[in-house]
């Protein structure tokens, strides 16, 4: 019974860290897209700029 009881734990210890796992990689994946979109927006802005910079100097 008592090594029974003991697999049962290190089944649920496996779990829970296998879990942890799993949340650590999506939190990862969030992350990076959430850099992503900021890299794109800021992408954008620069884009933006530099054509109010062309149109400003006359060269659009």
């Amino acid at each position: 019974m008592q090594r029974h009881r003991l697999a049962e734990i290190r089944n649920k210890k496996r779990k829970i860290k296998s879990l942890v796992r799993e949340r650590d990689s999506v939190s990862r994946l969030i992350e990076q897209s959430d850099l992503t979109e900021i890299k794109e927006s800021l992408i954008n802005q620069v884009v933006k700029i530099k054509s109010l910079e062309r149109k400003i100097s006359g060269i659009e």
